[in-house]
């Protein structure tokens, strides 16, 4: 779980805060969902987005997800498909 906030450099610039809920099962697979609102030059594109996720015990994630989008305007610049790869530090103690 978590808030993040994307910045996507696009024709302008687009700032996208989200908030993204995941569940893990044995720290290998898991399942999720980014409700996520990108917002250019007054105009907002709120989108829903499952989520699969693949993980080396926590060490390395990538995720496989797409995008609905529920609101009027939808930026034709942004694809439906999001695909992200997380590395994670950990520091030992």
């Amino acid at each position: 779980c978590g808030i993040y906030t994307d910045i996507i450099l696009a024709d302008s610039i687009i700032f996208g805060p989200r908030l993204k809920l995941n569940w893990n099962y044995l720290s290998i697979f898991g399942l999720g969902v980014n409700f996520h609102n990108n917002y250019r030059s007054g105009k907002n594109d709120f989108r829903i987005t499952p989520e699969i996720n693949f993980s080396v015990y926590g060490l390395a994630n990538v995720f496989l997800g797409y995008s609905f989008n529920v609101s009027k305007s939808k930026f034709s610049d942004l694809s439906a498909f999001r695909i992200g790869i997380n590395i994670n530090i950990n520091s030992k103690k």
